[in-house]
C-alpha cells in the first residue's frame, strides 16, 4: 500500500494520469520567474514537468474535452460563416464532435496550455490599455491587439516543442534532448528579428533580479541565459529518466553537471568582474538629470494643453543643482505634438526649453517627441510608410524619435527603428501598403511611423557620445549594438510606461506590472555593452543601471519627481558588441541540420525496409 501511495506521488504517475496538473505547473512557473516576482531561479526548473509529460502522451489519444471546446467552436463558426449549415444540416453532421488524435496534436495542446499561462500571467496588462481609451471602438482595437498578442505568441512558442517532438520519436538519448534548446534558441533568435517581434517573454528575460548571476552575457547576449536555462531543464529532465530507469552513470553525469551549471557563474565571476578589465575603465562622466513629469498619457494628448504640460518639465529642469549637469532627459513622446525636423530651433512650443538651454550654456536636453521629416523624391527615397500633401505637393513622414537639443549647435534627432507591431506600425508595411490606413489608436503614440535607414549616436559634448533608445527598443541587444561600435559611451532610454493601470481615477493609479518588467530589460544591455544605462520614463520607473547591471536610484512610480547622477562613460567593446547574438544564428543552422538528418535517417530506414520486405510473386 505504502509503495503505490508512492508511485501515485510520483513525477512519472503525474505525467502519465493528470497531464494538465503538471502542464499548469510549467505555466506557473515560467510566470513566478519573470519580474515583479523575485523567483527567477523557477526558470530553471520550468519545462521539466511538460517534458515529462511529453514522455507518456500515448500515439493516438482521444481529444481532449477542453481544447476540443475551442476547436469546435472556431469550426462551427467557420461552417455558419461559409453556409456549410444548409447542406449539413439533413444529415445532422455539422456539428463538430471530438475525434482521435495524435500524439503530435495532444503535445501540441499541452505546451500551448502552459505558454498561454505564461503569457497571459506575465503580459496580461497589456490589455489594460482598454481602460483608458475614450470610445468603445478604440478600446475593442486596444482589447483584440492584447489578445491577439497573448494567444498567436504561445502558438509561436509551442513549434519548438512539437519539432522536439517529432524528432525525439527517433531516439530519445541526451544528445537528442539538446535539440530542444537547439530549436527553442533558433525561435527567439528568429523572433528578435522579424517585424511580428514579440519578444518580451525571451527566457533570458527572467533573471535580470539578480545581475551578478548572469554577468557572462557580456560574451554570450540574452540567448545565453536562455541556453543556460535550457541546459539545466534538460539535465535535471533526463536525471529524473535516469533515477526511474535506475542508470546510475547518467544519474551522476546529469544531476553533477546540473551543479556544476548552477555554480558555474560565480565561478565565471572571479575572472569576468576583475576591476582590471579594460571594460571597467571609465573614459570620462557625464552629470545627469532624468525627469519624470508624470503626466497622465490618456490626458497627454487631449487633457493637458501642450503648454501647460512644458511648464511641468521646466519646473522640474529647473529643480536646484542644475548648474552642474550636463544631460537631462525627458520622457518618450514628451512634446505632446509633432515638430517639424527643421523647425526644432523655432518652434513656439520649445522656446520655454531652449531658454533653459540658453542660461545654462553647458547643459544639453534630450526629449522625446514626434519628428516630422519632408521628403524629396528627388534625393530621398519615399519610404510606404510616407504621405503625401496634396495641398503643397510634397511626401513627409512621421518618426517617434528623440531629440538632443544643445546651445550652440544644430539639433539631432534618433528615430526609433524597432516600431511595436499594429500599433506603432503595420508589418511588412512594404508588402501589404493596402492597410497602410490601419493601426491601433492608443490616444498618442500610434500610426504607420517611419523606420529610419541608418543608426547613430548623439554627442552630448565632445568625447561623450549616447546610444538613445525609444521605449521598445531596450528590449533588443543586438539591434543596439551598431550604435555602440560607432562610439556611444552611454545608452539612454526614453519611455511611457504609463498605458498601463488598474485605475483611471486621477492620483489613484494601480501600477501593473508592465512597467516593472520593461526597466529591468535596460538591466541586461547594461551588462552586455559595459555600458550604464539611464532611463527616463514619464511616469517611472525612471532609473540608472552601472554597468555590471545594478539599478540605482530607482524612482517611485506614478510620482512627478527628479533624480541626478554622475553617470561613468565607457569606451570598450565587449566580446557581445563584436559579435552579437551569434548563439542564434548557430542554432538555425544547427536546427537545420538536425532536421536533416533525422529525415534522411527516415529515409534510410523506409529503403532498407522496403528492401527486405519479401517480393511478391
Amino acid at each position: 500500500m505504502a509503495k503505490k501511495s508512492k508511485e501515485n506521488w510520483s513525477l512519472y504517475w503525474l505525467a502519465r494520469t493528470k497531464p494538465y496538473p503538471m502542464v499548469i505547473l510549467s505555466g506557473v512557473m515560467l510566470v513566478l520567474s519573470f519580474p515583479p516576482f523575485p523567483f527567477s531561479f523557477l526558470a530553471y526548473f520550468a519545462f521539466v514537468p511538460l517534458l515529462l509529460v511529453m514522455d507518456h502522451t500515448p500515439e493516438r489519444v482521444f481529444e481532449d474535452r477542453f481544447w476540443g471546446f475551442f476547436k469546435a467552436g472556431l469550426i462551427n463558426f467557420w461552417r455558419i460563416l461559409t453556409l456549410q449549415i444548409l447542406w449539413r444540416f439533413r444529415g445532422k453532421n455539422w456539428l463538430y464532435k471530438r475525434r482521435t488524435i495524435t500524439r503530435y496534436e495532444q503535445i501540441f495542446r499541452y505546451a500551448y496550455t502552459a505558454f498561454i499561462i505564461w503569457n497571459l500571467g506575465c503580459c496580461y496588462w497589456m490589455m489594460l490599455t482598454a481602460l483608458g481609451v475614450s470610445t468603445t471602438s478604440e478600446a475593442i482595437e486596444a482589447l483584440t491587439a492584447a489578445i491577439l498578442a497573448n494567444t498567436l505568441n504561445p502558438f509561436l512558442m509551442a513549434i519548438p516543442i512539437y519539432l522536439f517532438a517529432r524528432l525525439r520519436s527517433t531516439s530519445r538519448s541526451f544528445l537528442m534532448s539538446l535539440s530542444f534548446m537547439v530549436f527553442w534558441l533558433a525561435f527567439e533568435w528568429m523572433h528578435f528579428h522579424w517585424e511580428l517581434s514579440w519578444s518580451w517573454l525571451t527566457l533570458g528575460h527572467s533573471q535580470t533580479f539578480y545581475p551578478d548571476w548572469i554577468q557572462y552575457t557580456e560574451y554570450t547576449g540574452t540567448l545565453g541565459i536562455s541556453a543556460h536555462i535550457l541546459l539545466v531543464n534538460i539535465l535535471i529532465y533526463q536525471g529524473v529518466r535516469a533515477l526511474v530507469a535506475k542508470h546510475r552513470p547518467l544519474i551522476v553525469l546529469c544531476f553533477g553537471g546540473m551543479a556544476a551549471l548552477l555554480i558555474a557563474p560565480f565561478a565565471l565571476n572571479t575572472v569576468i568582474l576583475n576591476p582590471e578589465r579594460p571594460v571597467f575603465q571609465a573614459s570620462g562622466t557625464l552629470n545627469v538629470r532624468l525627469l519624470q513629469p508624470n503626466i497622465d498619457p490618456y490626458d497627454k494628448f487631449g487633457g493637458m494643453t501642450a503648454k501647460e504640460q512644458v511648464s511641468r518639465f521646466v519646473e522640474l529642469l529647473e529643480s536646484p543643482g542644475l548648474d552642474s549637469i550636463d544631460l537631462a532627459m525627458l520622457p518618450e513622446t514628451a512634446i505632446p505634438r509633432a515638430i517639424w525636423n527643421h523647425e526644432l530651433r523655432s518652434d513656439a512650443l520649445l522656446q520655454p526649453l531652449w531658454a533653459v538651454l540658453l542660461r545654462e550654456e553647458k547643459l544639453s536636453l534630450l526629449t522625446g517627441l514626434t519628428e516630422v521629416q519632408r521628403l524629396d523624391p528627388a534625393t530621398d527615397k519615399i519610404p510606404n510608410s510616407a504621405r503625401f500633401n496634396q495641398r503643397y505637393g510634397f511626401y513627409y513622414d512621421y518618426y517617434n524619435a528623440a531629440a538632443l537639443l544643445r546651445n550652440g549647435a544644430e539639433p539631432q534627432t534618433f528615430q526609433k527603428g524597432k516600431l511595436v507591431p499594429l500599433v506603432e506600425r503595420m508589418p511588412y508595411l512594404e508588402y501589404l501598403a493596402f492597410l497602410k490606413n490601419f493601426s491601433i489608436d492608443l490616444g498618442g503614440s500610434f500610426g504607420n511611423y517611419g523606420k529610419p535607414p541608418t543608426m547613430h549616436p548623439m554627442e552630448v559634448k565632445e568625447g561623450a557620445d549616447i546610444a538613445s533608445l525609444v521605449c521598445y527598443e531596450s528590449e533588443y541587444g543586438d539591434y543596439i549594438r551598431p550604435l555602440i561600435q560607432k562610439g556611444a559611451d552611454l545608452i539612454t532610454v526614453v519611455t511611457n510606461d504609463g498605458w498601463w493601470n488598474f485605475s483611471n481615477k486621477e492620483g489613484q493609479r494601480s501600477g501593473s506590472s508592465g512597467h516593472i518588467q520593461h526597466a529591468h530589460l535596460s538591466v541586461l544591455r547594461a551588462i552586455e555593452t559595459r555600458r550604464e544605462v539611464a532611463r527616463s520614463a514619464n511616469t517611472g520607473i525612471s532609473l540608472f543601471i552601472d554597468n555590471r547591471g545594478h539599478i540605482l536610484q530607482p524612482t517611485e512610480y506614478w510620482v512627478p519627481t527628479f533624480t541626478d547622477r554622475t553617470c561613468k562613460l565607457y569606451s570598450t567593446e565587449t566580446f557581445y558588441v563584436r559579435h552579437g547574438d551569434y548563439l542564434g544564428w548557430i542554432s538555425v543552422i544547427l536546427s537545420l541540420v538536425v532536421m536533416g538528418y533525422v529525415w534522411g535517417r527516415k529515409r534510410l530506414n523506409v529503403r532498407k525496409a522496403e528492401r527486405s520486405a519479401p517480393k511478391n510473386t
